[in-house]
């Protein structure tokens, strides 16, 4: 039995959808990503994943290629591609993101630029914690553990004033955006 999709907009159909929850719209530059909405009958968000995976593939293909540095909006900043596996269906999932090392210690960020819900990546790892990092040209498996309380409140403000960003991502969502510990293995 399909589910009849209908259009937010009065654009052609062009691309293959997929249907997710608008929901899980990742966010960057502190923006929406450019992806059209749709809606099924039952009134969940469908949306066009191509100009999102279109995007990750660039910054993936970039980082693998100039042992992990990349330009653009990320230029300069400290990228690790993050492998999770997916909570529900077991695939594996690669996402690039910035990271804070401290004193040997590698941290991570569920902000989804201020977005209102954690990123699937972060509910990925909550569900499988390990994990696999590439970290420049170096690729080592790990395990995710979240961090809380004092310590999670020191590690993002640190963060945040390395990458003011991340203060503009924690003061636009009411939730508390997760800290990550990535945990050689």
């Amino acid at each position: 039995m399909g589910v009849r999709l209908t259009r937010t907009d009065a654009r052609p159909r062009q691309r293959r959808m997929i249907a997710l929850p608008i929901a899980s719209r990742e966010m960057v530059s502190g923006g929406p990503v450019s992806l059209r909405e749709w809606r099924d009958e039952r009134g969940k968000g469908v949306r066009d994943m191509t100009d999102m995976n279109d995007w990750n593939t660039k910054v993936i293909e970039e980082f693998r290629s100039n042992s992990g540095r990349v330009s653009g909006q990320f230029e300069g900043a400290p990228m690790v591609l993050l492998h999770t596996t997916g909570a529900k269906s077991g695939v594996e999932r690669i996402n690039p993101m910035m990271y804070l090392e401290e004193s040997g210690r590698i941290f991570v960020f569920a902000s989804k630029a201020g977005a209102d819900t954690n990123p699937d990546w972060y509910r990925n790892l909550v569900a499988n914690p390990s994990v696999t990092m590439e970290l420049g040209a170096e690729t080592f498996t790990a395990t995710a553990t979240p961090v809380t309380g004092v310590e999670r409140d020191r590690v993002y403000a640190l963060q945040a004033s390395i990458n003011p960003g991340f203060a503009g991502y924690e003061a636009k969502t009411t939730r508390v955006i997760p800290v990550v510990e990535l945990v050689r293995s």
